[in-house]
């Protein structure tokens, strides 16, 4: 929704000038629970690997079997994510939301109760599409209800409830350590079940529909409604659809004249610069290892020299409280005048070279120092938090 010009005072904003309403904050959350459904998974999972590779209770799976069931799961999130934006764009945002909670109770529930190694993976495709449906609905959602000036700040909530997922899934890992491994790993997967059912139930009783959804379709007096309830007191809310409809519109002119061969083989000076900069960053952010990290936590714990089970989820949640305590930093960060985006990349990509340097030469020792190990896994959590998410 546009804002207005400044020519020798300040026009009138559509959006207003005042506070957003208190429910748009508490809607906003109750989407960010479906990034919480991811973090949980990633979290929860640098503890259930051991226990699937016990020799007593677990499904000793060989190292290479752990490799597929990491893997194999982010190759089925690409999967999901390309469908996200047209099954969401036909169904609504709040049936998208629904969708992608079904698939990840579905998966997990199955890889919860899998009796063998294929059925395993399939419990782990399953939940793999679902999060990978559902990873973008909840920004883009955010981005729909919230007010101009409070857009880019909420819809970091889904990053930081990423986070805090991870953290929770840590602190499930630590609760259920001194249980036996074949019913560990389990339990820990199928209380991921949870959080979608909880989404499940506030998408069909509390949370609206997108307002530029139902613009989309015409259905204007409901998005008035949710605006009139999301955006501040003086707001022209006509005017924010007028704003709405305005870009529409455009992106339907600009979807009309680019096809992808023209995106990818043949796009302008400007589109080309932003293709490189949008996927540059997108690819770097993959190739810092945050996965192969995350996942395997554990066993670079145990090989950096802290081998009581007790210790290495003492420094995992402390891992996981700092990465979240800087990814709200980093959030108020983007939109500083001192800060920015780009500053806060640069530093972030010099700070995680640093640490994986540090962390590789001392796995590569043959008396690794816990101290460098920590305190290198550390320095990289805080500058991946930082700028790379």
């Amino acid at each position: 929704a546009g804002s207005g010009t400044m020519a020798g005072g300040a026009e009138p904003r559509p959006a207003g000038h005042g506070s957003p309403r208190l429910y748009v904050f508490v809607v906003a959350a109750f989407a960010a629970l479906n990034s919480t459904n991811l973090g949980y998974d990633m979290g929860v999972n640098s503890s259930v690997g051991y226990h699937l590779q016990e020799k007593a209770g677990g499904m000793e799976l060989t190292d290479l079997q752990l490799e597929m069931f990491f893997g194999i799961f982010g190759w089925a999130a690409i999967l999901g994510a390309l469908s996200a934006h047209s099954v969401s764009d036909r169904l609504g945002r709040r049936r998208a939301f629904a969708v992608s909670s079904v698939g990840f109770i579905v998966g997990v529930s199955w890889t919860a109760l899998a009796p063998n190694y294929l059925s395993l993976m399939l419990g782990r495709l399953i939940t793999g599409l679902g999060v990978g449906f559902g990873l973008a609905v909840d920004p883009l959602y955010i981005s729909e209800v919230s007010p101009p000036e409070y857009r880019g700040r909420l819809v970091t909530w889904s990053e930081t409830a990423t986070n805090v997922g991870i953290l929770m899934g840590f602190v499930a890992g630590d609760v259920l350590r001194p249980v036996r491994s074949d019913i560990a790993w389990r339990i820990l997967i199928g209380i991921g079940a949870v959080l979608p059912v909880v989404l499940l139930i506030l998408v069909f009783t509390v949370m609206p529909e997108s307002p530029r959804w139902l613009v989309l379709f015409g259905r204007e007096e409901e998005a008035e409604v949710i605006l009139r309830r999301c955006y501040p007191e003086d707001a022209d809310v006509p005017a924010v659809i007028q704003s709405i409809k305005d870009s529409i519109q455009q992106e339907t002119e600009a979807n009309g004249s680019m096809t992808w061969y023209n995106l990818l083989c043949r796009p302008s000076a400007p589109v080309r610069r932003m293709l490189i900069v949008g996927v540059g960053v997108a690819i770097c952010q993959q190739t810092t290892a945050i996965e192969a990290i995350q996942y395997y936590l554990i066993y670079i714990l145990d090989y950096s020299g802290v081998n009581s089970r007790s210790r290495q989820f003492d420094f995992l949640i402390a891992l996981g409280v700092v990465k979240v305590s800087v990814i709200v930093l980093a959030g108020r960060l983007f939109d500083h005048p001192r800060g920015g985006r780009r500053p806060l990349l640069i530093a972030s990509n010099i700070g995680i070279f640093v640490a994986l340097v540090a962390l590789g030469i001392n796995l590569h020792q043959e008396s690794p120092s816990v101290v460098l190990g920590v305190a290198a896994l550390m320095v990289y959590m805080i500058f991946f938090s930082l700028g790379m998410v």
